[in-house]
């Protein structure tokens, strides 16, 4: 089953510019997808209820906030179903957790945790493992540098422009509370339209407008986009683990720049303790994903020495907002 099986031009259209652009105004995607009003917010709405678009959410620079990003694999070893569903529900409620999917390969879970330091971390880490510690077989830490996002231009191949946002900035910025209210508030939707916001946050919409470009043009947020199901659409999503060697910067950069042209990637990963070279591709299944990799060690014969595979198949969360407490100042006008 390929892309084009299940979407037409249309609807890779609207899902292309809803992934690049989220909060972009219903009249502009319309335009953009070749679409009446009308006709594009009928194909939005079955886009939703396919579960296809699971929901709209800002893209966040944690880093921006005073977090940091953890990242854990974990292998699972004797796990009910019952305990399973448990589980789940503790990591999708947890607010430090901003993403968490089930993997096929030699994991099983992967999550990524929001925490200030190592510190609260080890808190979240220590209460985890007081719950599902005897489900554990064994994990692996890292903390990521960077993550570079890329848009999903796979979707509209001959059209598609490259976006890319970067996750790991310099710099922390001050926000206060109206600022954590409307992160919140883009987290859970981010084509949440102004005067809904002006009535459920009890501001001006216009004092709210200027909040968010400000918001924007410090860098907190880096964008809007929308949370896709590929597998509903027939494409599979992947992480590759490149082990390299005689590495230097330059080979390093060159590799990373070609990957990024690659309509399929959609993350690179920059960590410590992770892998040599990191990234992900969302591909219509195995052979394109092994194609991509073979041309890959073509292009860099002496760069990579070996890959491992890693097939996200379920993800359960996906949430760029870390858990921000209120109180942090007067709000600004």
């Amino acid at each position: 089953m390929t892309l084009h099986n299940v979407l037409d031009d249309k609807d890779c259209r609207i899902l292309y510019w809803l992934d690049t652009d989220a909060r972009m105004s219903n009249a502009a995607l319309a335009k953009k997808a070749g679409l009446s009003s009308e006709v594009a917010r009928y194909r939005v709405r079955r886009l939703e209820r396919d579960g296809i678009i699971k929901k709209y959410f800002a893209l966040i620079d944690v880093t921006k906030l005073g977090f940091s990003s953890f990242r854990v694999y974990i292998k699972l070893q004797g796990m009910p179903q019952s305990v399973e569903r448990a589980f789940t529900k503790y990591l999708k409620e947890r607010p430090d957790v901003g993403w968490f999917t089930f993997v096929q390969g030699q994991w099983d879970v992967v999550l990524i945790v929001w925490a200030r330091d190592v510190y609260a971390f080890e808190k979240f880490w220590l209460d985890f493992v007081q719950r599902f510690g005897k489900h554990v077989e064994r994990h692996w830490m890292s903390i990521f540098l960077q993550y570079v996002h890329l848009n999903k231009r796979f979707l509209l191949p001959r059209e598609s422009k490259l976006r890319v946002y970067t996750v790991g900035q310099s710099g922390r910025e001050k926000i206060d509370d109206l600022d954590v209210e409307i992160l919140r508030a883009l987290s859970e939707d981010a084509r949440c339209p102004l005067l809904e916001l002006e009535k459920r946050l009890k501001q001006s919409y216009k004092v709210i407008a200027y909040r968010i470009r400000r918001l924007e043009r410090k860098g907190v947020i880096l964008g809007y986009r929308a949370f896709i199901d590929v597998s509903k659409i027939g494409y599979n999503y992947y992480k590759v683990l490149f082990s390299l060697h005689n590495v230097d910067l330059r080979k390093l950069e060159a590799l990373e720049q070609s990957v990024m042209r690659i309509p399929n990637t959609v993350y690179v990963d920059k960590t410590i303790g992770g892998a040599d070279f990191e990234a992900e591709f969302q591909c219509a299944g195995g052979n394109e994903l092994r194609s991509i990799i073979e041309r890959l060690r073509q292009e860099f014969p002496t760069l990579i020495r070996n890959t491992e595979t890693l097939e996200y198949y379920r993800e359960e969360k996906l949430c760029y907002l870390p858990p921000l407490e209120l109180g942090l100042g007067k709000k600004k006008k």
